[in-house]
């Protein structure tokens, strides 16, 4: 026969019977060649959008992907990678609490992420290598905090008790010096709903040292801690003394209060830098911010997520905070020994 391109020839001999000869066959068959498609697409399944969790700690949720081929069909046994870059700086500790590298029978794969030491902006990358280019890789986002207790002014189980020893004639808000258990007439004392920003910030910060590095004081709450500043005269015309966090966590380690720096004798800038400094370095920071209803208000930053930071608000449920609200900063630091540096 001739040869033909793209054709298979099979040859043989068989003997018949009939004619008691040999007989040479020739089949010939067609070839079809194929080339192997491409394992899929690779995307995302949940979560969508940045999760937010303690440092050290595993995230919520899993981070889930899935893996289609181009009808849409689930593609079990489709080999990935969960890889954690980049990390936020001086970061340790993130891991995986479990990875899968294989998709399975519904075509998805999940890693769960324990998140390092700085509470900062983590990614988590997922690659199919068989994948088809421009569907291969996908990019998961999250943010971690310090644990806080996040306490409130107006939790009711202080909101009503009076603030440090100060009072306001009933339809002013001008503070005056008083007793607040017989306040003047038409007079009733401030509260810790009404004033007690900055004293609720630093229980915060009070109870973050203790947990967060073993220490042995005894944890507190606003209510304790007001009646602590009160004793220890630790208020100045209801100023908190943020020096007196060193006097009521004196040990061995000790919580002291090291700097306060203000936006108009800086730069903006400058404070944003000494915040994340701090907070890699395993330090909240108390941030004085633009507040609608007083000449300022006092949260606690407890981590940073993109370009915002993370926040205890003793005031309100908010979670986050622009940069631009910030008026100025509170630090903290954990020495050895009792003795703590004097601080403005």
């Amino acid at each position: 026969a001739e040869d033909e391109p793209g054709r298979l020839y099979v040859g043989g001999i068989v003997f018949d019977e009939a004619t008691f000869r040999n007989l040479v066959y020739v089949e010939k068959y067609s070839l079809k060649v194929s080339s192997k498609a491409a394992a899929g697409r690779l995307s995302v399944v949940s979560p969508i959008g940045t999760q937010i969790g303690v440092v050290g700690g595993a995230l919520p949720l899993p981070m889930t992907v899935i893996v289609k081929d181009s009808s849409g069909t689930a593609l079990p046994n489709i080999g990935v990678s969960f890889s954690t870059s980049p990390s936020p700086a001086g970061a340790a500790g993130q891991s995986f609490d479990s990875a899968d590298a294989l998709t399975g029978a519904a075509g998805k794969a999940s890693a769960v992420l324990r998140l390092g030491s700085v509470p900062a902006d983590y990614e988590v990358s997922c690659a199919c290598p068989t994948c088809e280019a421009g569907a291969s890789t996908v990019t998961f986002k999250a943010c971690g905090k310090f644990r806080s207790d996040d306490f409130k002014q107006f939790d009711v189980s202080w909101s009503t008790q009076s603030y440090d020893d100060r009072c306001h004639v009933i339809g002013s808000t001008l503070p005056f010096n008083c007793n607040p258990q017989s306040p003047p007439p038409n007079s009733i004392p401030f509260t810790i709903q009404q004033r007690g920003c900055a004293m609720s910030a630093m229980a915060d910060v009070i109870n973050f040292y203790r947990d967060h590095y073993g220490l042995t004081y005894a944890a507190t709450t606003p209510s304790a801690l007001n009646q602590f500043l009160r004793n220890s005269a630790g208020y100045d015309k209801g100023d908190v003394y943020f020096s007196r966090v060193g006097t009521y966590t004196t040990s061995t380690r000790t919580v002291c209060y090291t700097n306060r720096a203000e936006l108009k004798n800086t730069t903006l800038g400058a404070l944003r830098t000494t915040i994340d400094a701090d907070l890699t370095q395993g330090n909240p920071v108390v941030l004085r911010v633009v507040s609608a209803t007083n000449p300022s208000h006092f949260v606690v930053a407890i981590g940073k997520c993109g370009g915002e930071y993370l926040i205890a608000d003793p005031a309100t449920n908010r979670e986050r905070i622009d940069p631009s609200q910030i008026l100025g900063i509170r630090q903290f630091t954990l020495i050895t020994g009792s003795l703590c540096p004097t601080t403005p």
